[in-house]
């Protein structure tokens, strides 16, 4: 298992659309694929980096790579906790690598799809440091959230009760030009390598997502479901059946969940891994 926390902003040039780096013309990220994206990286307290990885898939499907050749990176290890099943649209922060202090060279992941090899090439250029956001108000504090592995029968379902940890806040920070700070919690579950395919549902405790309303006006147009993606809105502060559900397997085999706690804009999540029997 594995926890992150995002509580940074990204400095500095930004190229191309959603992040996606200048290698990536304009015209081929127009195209069905999938992009690798470096997104950023950041310092730890002993001196070592955390390199951050996203990617936009442009297919309306969920699609699979396994690693190998056409999904692993250039500088061994070829395998560095890489997704294999892509969800449909651009998806930030997704994993890490952490390199040593002294690290001065590149990272390179590799996907090849239908429109060829598209690369993200990660290194500590000044311009993509991920800083901490400064804000004026009160900030959300980032929720913790933890979960065991497990081993399942595929003829049963995987019930998930991860441990989640977050506090309503008493008012919102705002940042100039943003609008107010979204604070509600929300638990959002996907496949992050399996197999087969999972199935989740809402167990007790869990409640679908809403859109909030902004200050003064209506709701938003709730966005439509993604494919694979369960997300789940909790009470604050978080209480017993956070996050809860249940995990059907299509097949036997080694699968890898990502669980992410998402409170306004700060996040942590864990990669669940699960055994799934004959």
């Amino acid at each position: 298992m594995r926890e992150r926390m995002k509580r940074y902003v990204l400095m500095g040039l930004v190229v191309g659309v959603c992040g996606i780096p200048a290698m990536s013309s304009a015209q081929s990220y127009r195209q069905q694929g999938i992009y690798p994206v470096f997104d950023g990286w950041e310092d730890l307290p002993d001196g070592s980096k955390l390199i951050y990885f996203g990617y936009m898939n442009r297919h309306a499907t969920e699609i699979t790579i396994p690693v190998g050749a056409d999904n692993g990176f250039e500088q061994a290890p070829a395998d560095r906790m890489q997704p294999t099943n892509f969800l449909p649209g651009r998806h930030e922060h997704v994993f890490t690598v952490r390199v040593p202090k002294n690290f001065t060279g590149k990272l390179i992941w590799d996907l090849k799809t239908g429109v060829g090899l598209q690369k993200a090439i990660a290194s500590l250029d000044q311009l993509y440091i991920l800083e901490v956001e400064d804000e004026p108000g009160e900030k959300v504090v980032p929720p913790e959230i933890k979960a065991a592995d497990a081993t399942v029968k595929i003829s049963e379902a995987l019930h998930l009760a991860p441990q989640v940890k977050a506090e309503a806040v008493k008012r919102e920070a705002v940042i100039e030009g943003s609008g107010a700070r979204q604070s509600g919690l929300a638990v959002i579950w996907n496949m992050h390598r399996g197999p087969g395919k999972v199935t989740f549902t809402a167990e007790p405790g869990a409640r679908p997502v809403r859109p909030a309303a902004p200050a003064g006006g209506r709701a938003r147009p709730e966005a439509p479901p993604v494919p694979g993606v369960f997300s789940a809105a909790c009470a604050l502060p978080a209480a017993p059946g956070c996050g809860a559900v249940a995990a059907r397997f299509s097949e036997p085999g080694d699968y890898i969940l990502r669980a992410v706690a998402r409170q306004g804009r700060e996040q942590r999540d864990v990669f669940v891994h699960v055994k799934v029997a004959p």
